[in-house]
């Protein structure tokens, strides 16, 4: 097995936005290339389309439900990038903010809790 094989399986978080569909999408490539051994998770509130990625589903800024979606990963890869970058835009900066910091507060909890080994 080689290094990269060894890292542990990766979650991507908000895995639904547009960067997080294209990392999760390099990810699977790089399992079928035989770089990784196992497929990548794909963490959001709704299932994406990416193929040969396993989907949970759960809210990002639910850190309870985050913490149960990552049983069994290795490393957490967060896009702080919303599914519905629309209706992201639509509330105001200080918001957006706002919501980034306590999702990011809210999985740090939820890896810790998780025995997630590192967070990008």
């Amino acid at each position: 097995m080689s290094s990269q094989q060894a890292q542990g399986r990766v979650a991507v978080v908000e895995a639904g936005s547009v960067p997080g569909t294209a990392i999760l999408a390099a990810l699977v490539a790089e399992v079928r290339a035989g770089v990784r051994g196992r497929g990548p998770v794909g963490i959001d509130r709704t299932r994406g389309a990416v193929a040969g990625a396993e989907w949970r589903l759960a809210d990002p800024g639910d850190p309870a439900a985050v913490a149960k979606a990552l049983r069994g990963i290795a490393v957490l890869l967060w896009v702080a990038a919303q599914s519905d970058l629309e209706a992201s835009l639509a509330v105001s900066s200080a918001p957006r903010r706002e919501r980034i910091v306590r999702t990011a507060q809210g999985l740090v909890t939820a890896a810790a809790a998780a025995g997630v080994k590192r967070l990008v």
